[in-house]
């Protein structure tokens, strides 16, 4: 897209559990320089969002959330998939210049292998604890136990 990759200084309000951390405010300033890697970060929330079912982060404190995001200590739910996870861990990099964009987007659409970063093993989020069921893990979300249920009855 033609001028897309463009950086642009603006004066933001923002989504916090959406922006990037290149968009925290320092002290009483609220002008942000925004690129292409803020709204590639805020896709991958967006997409954690989506496979939870809920907004991520439920019930954690935002300066947590932050640590989280910039020690790269995400918890991805144990059921994601691992191209889907490692989309999403490669979109809310912390850094601005390591955060993955248009190409790696483009690649996981088509179906491409993405470099695997070292894994990170994946646990239940904290709003979906695994759970036993006939002997099974599961961190499915609250959404889908009727059906769990269901099926450990016997």
């Amino acid at each position: 897209m033609k001028g897309y990759d463009k950086e642009v200084e603006v004066t933001a309000s923002i989504t916090d559990l959406y922006a990037a951390p290149e968009l925290a405010h320092k002290g009483n300033r609220n002008e942000v320089m925004v690129t292409p890697a803020v709204d590639y970060f805020a896709l991958g929330i967006t997409m954690l969002e989506l496979w939870l079912g809920e907004k991520p982060f439920k019930g954690v404190k935002a300066t947590k959330r932050d640590y989280m995001i910039a020690e790269e200590q995400v918890d991805l739910p144990i059921d994601m998939p691992d191209d889907y996870a490692t989309l999403i861990k490669g979109l809310i990099k912390p850094q601005r210049k390591d955060r993955w964009g248009n190409e790696q987007v483009r690649k996981w659409l088509k179906g491409e292998a993405l470099a695997v970063e070292p894994k990170v093993p994946k646990k239940a989020s904290k709003a979906y604890d695994p759970l036993d069921f006939s002997d099974t893990e599961s961190a499915t979300p609250p959404k889908s136990l009727p059906a769990l249920w269901k099926n450990t009855r016997t």
